[in-house]
């Protein structure tokens, strides 16, 4: 996920500041204060789907892949608009500093027929993930949680172990979903069909 405008802030900073420049010259030095979660709090779209498992094939045109977004935009029911997250201190936890990343995701929605699942839509779900900030880790798996979603006729759904947020730099003002899940494997040789575990990146 990415912060939404930030082309726009960056270029309206580098304005800002050349024009400063001239006629500012005797003002003080900013402080800057550490990098904190806080940066990241805001709005934000997505920019990249990943799969980590065997590479998979979604829209039946004979070629498989790491990176599915392509393969996803070209399913009924993916609309990027709605692919959206915001950040921003949890409500929930007035004594507490948490903070919560809600998110929307697109994923492949899977029917099954004549032992194979096959990949009819794109469907998308809703989740707040939400940490505690003290022991947000950089690089790590942070605000993980634990869906069992018990409906096995949603492959997607009923397969996901675990989901949490993976940041690798406060400034960087973006941020991963990860979900350790399955998808359907076909095997281009023999053309079985197997469940492929990995990682879900968005």
């Amino acid at each position: 996920m990415k912060k939404t405008k930030i082309k726009c802030l960056k270029l309206s900073l580098l304005l800002l500041l050349f024009s400063l420049a001239t006629a500012c010259d005797n003002r003080e030095p900013e402080v800057y204060e550490e990098p904190s979660i806080q940066m990241l709090y805001g709005k934000y779209r997505l920019t990249k789907i990943h799969w980590t498992g065997y590479p998979v094939e979604l829209n039946y045109d004979k070629t498989t892949y790491h990176v599915i977004q392509r393969e996803m935009e070209e399913k009924i029911g993916y609309y990027e608009p709605n692919y959206i997250a915001n950040v921003a201190k949890g409500e929930s936890y007035e004594d507490e500093d948490y903070t919560v990343f809600n998110v929307t995701l697109p994923y492949p929605y899977f029917f099954y027929s004549e032992d194979r699942w096959y990949c009819s839509c794109i469907r998308d779900f809703q989740m707040s993930l939400t940490g505690d900030n003290k022991f947000f880790e950089l690089g790590g798996l942070n605000c993980p949680a634990y869906p069992n979603y018990l409906q096995s006729n949603d492959l997607f759904l009923a397969g996901i172990a675990n989901v949490g947020v993976v940041v690798e730099a406060f400034e960087d003002e973006s941020f991963d979903v990860r979900l350790h899940c399955v998808l359907p494997y076909d095997n281009p040789y023999n053309n079985e069909q197997s469940l492929n575990y990995g990682y879900f990146e968005v």
